[in-house]
C-alpha cells in the first residue's frame, strides 16, 4: 500500500463505520490503482485531480450513509482510446531514452531509407505535382498538343489555327498560346543571353500569375506584327540585371537587336508555368517574326512552333475538352482542304509533356531502387525490435501475467515502432533538404539557364511521414505480434528460451534484406559497367580534342544573309588560327539527345499518302563538319563550294539509310524528297558516310541525312573545333565577339560534356544505386552478423553439449557459417531473380550492355557471398570458443 493510500484509509475514519466496514477495502484498493495509473507521467496535475474526486465522493457516499442512502462508490473511469494512446506514446518516449543508443541507430537507419525515397518524390514533386510560384488553380489547367499525320501526339500548332480554336466552342475560358526562344539582351553595350517566351496577350490571365509591377498586354498588342514592340521582364531579371530600379517601366530592352517597351514585372519567383525552365522576359506573339530575325512574318508564316496552355470552364473536363478541340479543329482546316487529324488534351503538369513519358520511366525506377532501400532499412530495424522484444520478453510476460490483454500491449509496441520511424522520417526529410541542394547546385553544360531547386514542401514531409507510419506499422507489427505470443511461464523465468518461430522471423527478414541488396547491387553493377563502356563504344566520330560553340544569330537579329556571312567568315578565318585543326557546324550536334525528323518521299513508291513516307534524322552540316568529327564517307563525295544556294540541292546520307531504302545497290545518285508544306524538296544523294551515333552513345542505327547548310538556310548551329589545346578555344570565342559584339558570348563546352548532357539520367541513377546498394550491402551485413550473434547466444546451451560430446570448433563454426549462407543463397537467388525484372525497366539507360549482363551477376553474387562469409565468421568463431562446462553450468 502506497503512502498516499495509506493517507486515503486514514480519512476514511473520519466517515461512518458502515462505509468503513461495506466498502473501505474496495474503496482504499481503488484509490490506490488509480493513483498509480493517473500519476505515471509524474506530474502533479493527475494527482491533485484523484485527490479531489475522491474526497467529492466519500463527502457524498457520508452524507448517504448517514440518511440511511445508499452510499456513493466510483470504480475508477476506464481510460479512453485517446487517454491510452497519449498514454502509449509517453511509455514510448520513456523507453528510447531509457535506451538512446538503440533509438539512436534505428532512427539513424530508417532516415536512410526515407530520405532516398523522399529526394526521389521531391524531384517528381518538383517536375510533375507542384506547379511553378505564380500559377494558381492548376488543376484546371490543360495542355493541348496537335496529332501528327503519323499518329505521333505532341506536336505543335500554327498561329491562325491557334486564332481559330481559341475563339471557338471549346469549353475552355481561357486558351494562350506560347513559345519558347532564346534571345540576346544587351545592357551598356554588354550581351547576355535570356532565355524567354513568346506568348498570347492572356497568357498571363490563363496561367493566373499577376503583376508585380506595371501591367501584362492588351490583347490588341499580339495582333499586328511588329507593331507593339512591348515586353514584360521578370523578378529575378528586374533585380539581378536592374538592381530592382522602381523606374523599370518605360524603359528600353534590347533584346535580339530589337528595342522593347518594358510595360510589367511578374511577381517574385515566377519563371513561367513549366518546371526547371528559367524565363526571364517575355514578348507578345506579335513580335515573333522580330523575335526569330524576319522584319515581316504573316501568320501563315509563323504556322509552326506554338504551343497551347489553357484553363477549363466551369462543369467542363479534360474528355469535353478534346471533343470541342477535335470539332473545332475539323472545321479550321477542312475549308482549307487540308485533314485534321486531331489534338491530344492532357491535364497540365509542370513540366514539357513530350518529356513526361522518359522522365516518368526514369522516376519509376528510381522509386523501385529507393524502395528496396526502404525496405532493407525498415527490415533491419525491424530485427533490432526483435532482439530488443527478446531482452524485454520478461517484463511483457509479468504484464501478461498481471492481466494487461495482448491487445494492449501489441498496441504499445506498435507505438513504439511508429515514433521510432516518425523520428527516422522528420531526419530522413532534413536529408532530403541537404540532397536536394546539392541538386539544385548542379550546373549542366547548356546555354539555357534551368531551375533544379526541388527543395521539400509540405507534400513532402507528408509523404515522408506517410512512409514513415506505414513502414512503421508494416513492419512493427509481426515483431510485436511475436513478442507477445510466447510462453507465459517461459517468459517469467530469468533464463527463459524465445520461441523457435522468433528465430524463424529473424531469418525471414534476413533473407529478405539480403534479397534487396542483391537487387541494388546489380541495378548499380549494370550502371557502373554501361557507364564505363560509354569510353569504348564505337561512337562512328571522335570527340577526343573537340569544343563545341552554341551560337544561333537570331538572338542577334541577323537576316539569312547575314547569318551565312557570319559563319562562314568565322570558320574561314578560324580555321588558319594556330592550334586549329579543323572547325565545322551542325544545327542539331549528336549525342546531346537532341533530334531532327523530317519525312522523306521515295519516287518508286506508290503515291498513296501513307505509302512511300518514312521519318529520318536530318542535320544541317558546313562541308568541313564530316571532316572535324572524323566521319569518313565510304562512296561518293563530300559537299564541296560549287554546292551553292542557287544549285540543286544534294544531301549525303548514312549507310543505313542507303541499305534500308537500296540494299544492294548504290546510294549515290539516288533521288528522293522531303515533304513540305507546300512543294516537296527534290534531294540528290551525292555522298554515304559511315553510320554513327546520332541522340544518345547507346542509341540504335537510325537513318540519317546531311544537309548541305547554305541550301537549307539554318541560322542557330553549333561550331565544332578541333583544337590542341583549351586556350585556342577561348580564341575563337574572343574571335566570335569581334565578328558580332550583339551575339552573346559562346563559352567553349569540350564536346564530351555535352555527351554527358544526354548521359546525365543514367548518371544520376549510378549515382543513387550505388549509393543505395553500398548502404543496404552495410545493413545485410549488419543484419546477418545480428542474427547469427543472437542464435550463438540462445544456442550456447546447445552448443555446449556438442562440444562436452566431442563436437570439434571446426564443426561448430561450419555450422554457424552454413546456417548464415543458407540464407544468404536464399535471399540472392530471390534478389537476383528480381534484378532480372528491374533490368529491363532501366534498359535504356545501358548502353551497349545486356541487362542480363552474366559478369555484372557473378560478381555481385561473388560480392554478397563474401561479405556475408565474413558477417558470419566473427560469431562462429565465438560460438567455437564456448566452454562447454560454462554452458551447461549456465543452464
Amino acid at each position: 500500500m502506497s503512502p498516499a493510500a495509506r493517507w486515503y484509509e486514514r480519512i476514511l475514519r473520519l466517515g461512518p463505520r458502515s462505509l468503513r466496514r461495506d466498502f473501505g477495502d474496495d474503496m482504499v484498493a481503488a484509490f490506490d490503482a488509480m493513483l498509480a495509473d493517473e500519476c505515471a507521467s509524474g506530474n502533479p496535475l493527475p494527482r491533485l485531480r484523484v485527490w479531489s474526486r475522491v474526497l467529492t465522493d466519500l463527502l457524498v457516499s457520508s452524507l448517504n450513509s448517514i440518511r440511511g442512502q445508499s452510499p456513493v462508490y466510483r470504480i475508477p473511469r476506464k481510460r479512453t482510446p485517446m487517454e491510452s494512446r497519449f498514454q502509449d506514446i509517453r511509455f514510448a518516449l520513456r523507453t528510447m531514452r531509457r535506451q538512446p543508443l538503440f533509438a539512436v541507430v534505428a532512427i539513424a537507419t530508417i532516415a536512410i531509407g526515407i530520405s532516398a525515397t523522399a529526394t526521389i518524390f521531391s524531384i517528381a514533386n518538383g517536375l510533375l505535382l507542384r506547379a511553378p510560384t505564380g500559377v494558381r488553380e492548376s488543376s484546371e489547367l490543360v495542355s493541348i498538343h496537335r496529332v501528327a499525320q503519323d499518329e505521333t501526339g505532341f506536336h505543335s500548332f500554327g498561329l491562325p489555327a491557334f486564332r481559330h480554336l481559341a475563339s471557338a466552342d471549346n469549353g475552355l475560358t481561357n486558351m494562350a498560346a506560347y513559345d519558347s526562344f532564346g534571345g540576346s539582351l544587351v545592357i551598356d553595350s554588354t550581351p547576355y543571353r535570356v532565355a524567354g517566351s513568346i506568348v498570347s496577350a492572356n497568357y498571363f490571365e490563363t496561367v493566373g500569375v499577376r503583376a508585380g509591377l506595371g501591367r501584362f498586354f492588351y490583347p490588341e498588342e499580339d495582333t499586328v506584327p511588329g507593331r507593339d514592340l512591348v515586353a514584360v521582364i521578370s523578378d529575378r531579371m528586374w533585380h539581378e540585371r536592374y538592381r530592382g530600379d522602381p523606374d523599370i517601366i518605360g524603359s528600353e530592352l534590347v533584346l535580339n537587336g530589337r528595342g522593347f517597351v518594358i510595360i510589367g514585372v511578374t511577381e517574385p519567383e515566377f519563371i513561367g508555368h513549366l518546371a526547371a525552365f528559367l524565363n526571364d522576359v517575355w514578348v507578345p506573339l506579335s513580335a515573333q517574326g522580330l523575335i526569330r530575325g524576319a522584319t515581316n512574318l504573316s501568320e501563315e508564316e509563323a504556322s509552326v512552333g506554338l504551343e497551347i496552355v489553357a484553363r477549363l470552364a466551369p462543369g467542363s473536363n479534360v474528355e469535353l475538352a478534346q471533343d470541342a478541340i477535335d470539332r473545332a479543329g475539323s472545321a479550321f482546316h477542312e475549308p482549307r482542304d487540308e485533314k485534321w487529324f486531331g489534338a491530344d488534351v492532357y491535364a497540365y503538369a509542370p513540366i514539357v509533356p513530350i518529356a513526361r513519358q522518359g522522365l516518368n520511366l526514369f522516376l519509376a525506377a528510381m522509386f523501385v531502387v529507393a524502395g528496396v532501400l526502404l525496405t532493407i532499412t525498415a527490415v533491419n530495424v525491424a530485427n533490432m525490435m526483435l532482439s530488443r522484444a527478446a531482452a524485454r520478453s520478461r517484463e511483457i510476460g509479468v504484464r501478461l501475467a498481471l492481466g494487461a490483454t495482448r491487445g494492449r500491449l501489441v498496441t504499445q509496441l506498435l507505438t513504439e515502432s511508429v515514433i521510432l520511424f516518425l523520428c527516422g522520417g522528420v531526419l530522413g526529410t532534413l536529408i532530403t533538404v541537404w540532397t536536394t541542394g546539392l541538386l539544385g547546385s548542379l550546373a549542366l553544360p547548356i546555354p539555357i539557364p534551368m531551375d533544379l531547386h526541388f527543395a521539400p514542401d509540405f507534400r513532402v514531409l507528408a509523404f515522408a511521414l506517410t512512409m514513415a507510419a506505414t513502414t512503421g506499422i508494416a513492419f512493427g507489427l509481426s515483431p510485436a505480434l511475436h513478442a507477445t505470443r510466447g510462453d507465459l511461464t517461459g517468459a517469467l523465468k530469468e533464463n527463459g528460451t524465445p520461441p523457435r518461430r522468433r528465430q524463424r522471423l529473424r531469418s525471414v527478414l534476413v533473407v529478405t534484406q539480403v534479397a534487396g541488396s542483391a537487387l541494388l547491387l546489380v541495378v548499380a553493377g549494370l550502371l557502373i559497367r554501361s557507364a564505363g563502356r560509354v569510353t569504348s563504344l564505337d561512337l562512328g566520330l571522335d570527340t577526343n580534342d573537340v569544343h563545341a560553340f552554341m551560337l544561333d544569330t537570331r538572338e542577334a537579329n541577323r537576316s539569312p544573309d547575314e547569318s551565312r556571312q557570319f559563319y562562314g567568315t568565322l570558320l574561314n578565318d578560324a580555321a588558319s588560327f594556330s592550334g586549329v585543326d579543323s572547325i565545322g557546324a551542325i544545327d542539331v550536334p549528336p549525342l546531346t539527345g537532341s533530334n531532327q525528323q523530317s519525312t522523306v518521299i521515295l519516287p518508286d513508291m506508290p503515291p498513296e499518302p501513307e505509302v512511300g513516307l518514312r521519318k529520318v534524322e536530318f542535320a544541317q552540316v558546313s562541308p568541313s563538319y564530316l571532316a572535324t568529327m572524323r566521319i569518313p564517307l565510304v562512296a561518293g563525295r563530300q559537299f564541296s563550294d560549287a554546292d551553292t544556294a542557287d544549285t540543286p540541292k544534294v544531301v549525303i546520307v548514312n549507310e543505313h539509310l542507303a541499305n534500308t531504302f537500296w540494299p544492294g545497290e548504290s546510294a549515290v545518285g539516288k533521288r528522293f524528297a522531303f515533304r513540305a508544306a507546300n512543294d516537296p524538296i527534290d534531294l540528290e544523294i551525292v555522298g554515304v558516310a559511315r553510320d554513327s551515333k546520332i541522340r544518345t552513345p547507346g542509341d540504335q542505327a537510325r537513318p540519317l541525312v546531311y544537309g548541305h547548310w547554305e541550301q537549307f538556310g539554318g541560322r542557330g548551329y553549333t561550331v565544332v573545333a578541333r583544337v590542341e589545346s583549351p586556350s585556342v578555344a577561348l580564341m575563337i570565342r574572343d574571335y566570335v565577339s569581334e565578328i558580332d559584339p550583339v551575339l552573346p558570348p559562346a563559352q567553349p563546352i569540350e564536346y564530351a560534356e555535352l555527351v554527358g548532357l544526354s548521359l546525365l539520367p543514367a548518371k544520376i541513377a549510378t549515382i543513387l544505386a550505388t549509393v543505395f546498394g553500398a548502404a543496404g550491402l552495410l545493413l545485410v551485413a549488419l543484419g546477418l552478423y545480428g542474427l547469427l550473434a543472437y542464435s550463438v547466444a540462445q544456442r550456447s546451451h546447445e552448443i555446449g553439449v556438442r562440444m562436452a560430446l566431442g563436437a570439434h570448433q571446426s564443426s561448430v563454426r561450419s555450422m554457424i557459417v552454413g546456417d548464415g549462407l543458407r540464407l544468404t543463397v536464399v535471399g540472392l537467388g530471390i534478389g537476383l531473380l528480381a534484378a532480372a525484372g528491374l533490368g529491363q525497366l532501366i534498359r535504356w539507360m545501358l548502353f551497349g550492355l545486356s541487362p542480363f549482363d552474366p559478369v555484372t551477376f557473378i560478381s555481385i553474387a561473388v560480392l554478397l557471398l563474401t561479405i556475408a562469409g565474413l558477417a558470419c565468421w566473427l560469431p562462429a568463431r565465438r560460438a567455437a570458443a564456448t566452454n562447454p562446462v560454462n554452458a551447461l553450468r549456465a543452464e
